[in-house]
């Protein structure tokens, strides 16, 4: 996940090309359409947001994320995910 201001493109770009998940736009900045084409074209999710890049950072650092019992929706998607993305045999060996 990249968390930094739309005028930053090179940093943008930047994750664009490497393994990232998502991208967290800035101070309500956002980049040339290209760049959002781009990210759109790889399926990579743009969130723009008015907070500053620290105050961002902070509170995505206090996101909990849990998965309750009775959360049927979440554990299937997990499941799902681990189909599809684990080796478990590899893992197992």
């Amino acid at each position: 996940m990249l968390i930094t201001g739309g005028d930053r493109v090179d940093l943008i770009f930047a994750s664009l090309n490497s393994d990232t998940a998502g991208i967290i736009l800035t101070n309500n900045i956002l980049p040339h359409p290209k760049v959002i084409a781009k990210a759109d074209n790889m399926n990579i999710p743009i969130i723009s947001v008015a907070m500053d890049t620290y105050t961002t950072a902070k509170s995505v650092d206090k996101i909990i994320s849990e998965i309750r019992p009775d959360d049927e929706d979440k554990k299937l998607l997990i499941q799902d995910l681990a189909k599809k993305e684990l080796d478990i045999d590899a893992i197992l060996e």
